[in-house]
């Protein structure tokens, strides 16, 4: 089975603070019609059958039919508010209503194209159906984050950085209730050898993770605990979600644990560089090395259906 191979975490040991930002809160109650509300706008290309959060009796679908109908209401509604703008637009400027649309639709086209031309634009619009460059990313990615640490039933993050100690109990007694083993690094045979740069791992089939926690000073030990949150979320999800797409595996892990309150005082270009930067190393580089194993395991070149841009040449 190709979910056989592992997880694993490709931040470094020695990557800085900075590429990881300041902290977001989130509720420590996180009801479930909270959660319902989120359900509804986290539209991602999951592959799987009953997914839902965690910790609600209720478990709301995930998935682009459970928003089909609404995604198609909203399009008409934009479509009609994007004709009736063009018109007034028209009017005041002179030109007939064709030739103002044909240039509305050019200018939309190249945004389109320049947002999929490189892997992590084509990646993040594949997960997400928003662009790379769509000024709304930013807001989607919270809203998907809140939902990723309310479907996991995750502290606030906060707590990691001002009490990282209460923070680490947290992930243990989650891991004890899901009867997921944490080892050190030294206890997982070869595998960091092999791969020195993975910050931590989930194996699967024995149901462990696979990460060290360094406790020597509040940063590092916040990091550490970051990545071990990480293998948790693809503990659980191999738990109730084994069918879901690495994409989405690790764009869950990655978000979950993500700061995103810099990019606000940023321009458009450093924000979609900052976020291109972000989702390649992360992600993108994640999902990458599984394809990569997966590839060897099958003796022949596996290249994700997203990396073409073709994929997107039909799409709106």
């Amino acid at each position: 089975m190709d979910k056989e191979i592992t997880n694993t975490s490709l931040q470094s040991e020695t990557e800085t603070e900075s590429s990881i930002a300041k902290t977001v809160l989130v509720d420590e109650v996180y009801t479930p019609e909270q959660q319902a509300a989120d359900a509804e706008r986290y539209r991602v290309a999951q592959d799987t059958d009953t997914v839902g959060p965690i910790n609600t009796e209720k478990k709301p679908e995930f998935g682009l039919n459970a928003r089909l109908h609404e995604i198609q209401s909203e399009a008409d509604q934009i479509v009609d508010e994007t004709r009736s703008e063009i018109s007034n637009v028209t009017v005041e400027i002179g030109l007939e209503p064709d030739i103002a649309e044909t240039k509305q639709s050019e200018k939309g086209v190249a945004a389109e194209n320049e947002s999929r031309a490189t892997s992590a634009g084509r990646l993040i619009e594949y997960i997400t159906g928003v662009r790379l460059n769509d000024p709304n990313l930013p807001e989607r990615l919270l809203s998907d984050q809140q939902t990723i640490r309310g479907k996991y039933n995750l502290p606030p993050q906060e707590i990691r950085f001002e009490l990282p100690g209460e923070y680490e109990k947290i992930l243990h007694e989650i891991a004890r209730t899901h009867k997921i083993q944490i080892d050190s690094k030294s206890e997982c045979g070869s595998f960091f050898t092999e791969s020195p740069i993975a910050g931590g791992v989930f194996f699967d089939q024995d149901k462990k993770v696979g990460v060290d926690v360094d406790r020597t000073n509040q940063m590092s030990y916040a990091k550490g605990l970051g990545t071990l949150e990480h293998e948790l979320i693809h503990g659980l999800q191999h738990e109730y979600s084994p069918r879901m797409p690495i994409e989405l595996m690790e764009y869950e892990a990655y978000i979950a644990g993500a700061k995103f309150d810099h990019l606000q005082d940023m321009d458009e270009t450093e924000r979609i560089e900052s976020l291109e930067a972000f989702i390649g190393f992360t992600i993108g580089a994640s999902v990458n090395h599984w394809s990569s194993n997966v590839s060897e395991a099958r003796g022949k070149e596996e290249r994700p259906v997203w990396d073409d841009p073709e994929y997107f040449a039909n799409k709106k």
